[in-house]
């Protein structure tokens, strides 16, 4: 069984031969799909075998539902024990029941704007899922907060806040769990309004473990470590007079089980036009970056730089994923992403290893760490080419899938614009 969303509708389609088999009959015939993704990996593959390239266009209408929000349905929904998981905007979260499009409960935990800012405003008519951990259905708020729902009732079970509206963050990410731990990022709009940072929850009690800031802080203050003094250093002269660099993790993240790893994908600096952000600024540390993170701690492990000196904001901040890969004759575990390059069709998958944050755009451009960039395109520079990344021109949030019996392979849903 395929469950599809599109606008406000909700719907199950179904092969016809199965209208006649029992409840159970389906059920033995399905799987749950609990985590976004479909797996820890988030490869958004199934193994299931029933609705293939000869019987899709059999497929029927069960049942649909209009769920009550005034925005279309972003989020993916997720599936468990016979019950259907989706959000909405405003933050909603709606159960149904998976063979009949019953709806067994709605909880709002969002009753009203907290600032009336723009910003959160934005937020408060996205949302792009839920994370299902025991039996918990937990969803982070456009006003900053992660709030647990009982699966059984739709009743509040825990809320912690993850970030603060009041400085111009809002969330409108999916959550992510592993290890017991829910992780949760946010966004600055691209308004450079503030520090971007990643968190991490028990998720049975709520509880804040740790957080992770993707770019550094005030240069007259102390950093938090060692680190964020080597990421100021990128950051050129005057760039905190500019902005407080942003870096947001607003959609991008996996928590590798094998490495015990948290993988975040970061947005890009702002403003977006490099010549106003800092003076000889360089790699802009961590923005447009993959990121890894011990995940019991938090702490840094290693980087890649997917676009230094972005001047398009093309950041590799949606559509992650891990798996084993062969390179080079030895199987290596890695993490996955396409990025939002898409004005070359030229651009080729890039894979950073998770033990060491090496990786590789095109064969030509290769060097641990980061990209390269050629010397024509640049935003702005000298009035000759300008490409500005539009919905058309970038995966945006259609996620991209990988076949595990095709480990070369991998489908990025794109479109293309100059």
């Amino acid at each position: 069984m395929f469950v599809l969303h599109h606008a406000r509708v909700l719907a199950a389609l179904v092969l016809p031969v199965m209208s006649t088999i029992s409840a159970s009959a389906i059920e033995s015939a399905t799987t749950d799909w609990s985590l976004l993704g479909n797996s820890s990996e988030m490869q958004h593959h199934s193994e299931l075998q029933q609705i293939n390239t000869k019987t899709v266009a059999k497929l029927g209408l069960v049942w649909s539902v209009d769920l009550p929000t005034q925005d279309g349905l972003v989020g993916n929904p997720l599936i468990k024990d016979r019950r259907i998981f989706q959000s909405g905007s405003q933050s909603q979260v709606f159960a149904h029941d998976l063979l009949t499009g019953e709806l067994l409960w709605t909880h709002e935990p969002l009753k009203a704007a907290r600032t009336g800012s723009f910003m959160e405003a934005i937020g408060m008519r996205t949302n792009r899922g839920v994370a299902l951990h025991d039996d918990l259905a937990i969803v982070a708020t456009a006003d900053c907060r992660l709030v647990a729902i009982d699966q059984q009732t739709g009743a509040e079970r825990w809320e912690a806040e993850a970030c603060d509206v009041a400085q111009g963050y809002n969330i409108t990410g999916a959550p992510r769990v592993g290890a017991g731990k829910v992780f949760i990022g946010n966004t600055c709009a691209d308004s450079g309004s503030n520090r971007g940072h990643v968190n991490a929850f028990d998720a049975s009690t709520g509880k804040h473990l740790w957080r992770f800031y993707t770019v550094p802080g005030d240069p007259d203050q102390p950093p938090e470590n060692e680190l964020y003094l080597r990421a100021m250093a990128t950051w050129g002269e005057g760039w905190y007079d500019r902005t407080r660099g942003c870096g947001s993790v607003w959609d991008a993240m996996v928590y590798d089980e094998q490495t015990d790893q948290l993988i975040i994908g970061t947005g890009g600096p702002a403003p977006i036009d490099p010549t106003k952000r800092g003076e000889g600024a360089g790699d802009e540390l961590f923005t447009n970056a993959v990121v890894a993170l011990d995940a019991e701690t938090g702490e840094y492990r290693w980087h890649f730089s997917q676009v230094p000196g972005d001047g398009w904001n093309y950041e590799p901040a949606v559509g992650l994923m891990v798996a084993t890969l062969p390179v080079l004759g030895k199987d290596r575990r890695v993490a996955i992403r396409c990025g939002q390059r898409r004005v070359s069709l030229r651009e080729k998958l890039c894979a950073c290893e998770l033990g060491q944050g090496t990786g590789r755009i095109r064969p030509s451009h290769l060097r641990p760490g980061r990209a390269l960039l050629g010397a024509t395109g640049w935003h702005g520079k000298g009035g000759a080419l300008q490409l500005w990344r539009t919905r058309l021109g970038s995966p945006g949030l259609r996620p991209d899938a990988k076949p595990p019996l095709h480990p070369g392979g991998e489908h990025t849903p794109t479109g293309f614009s100059c």
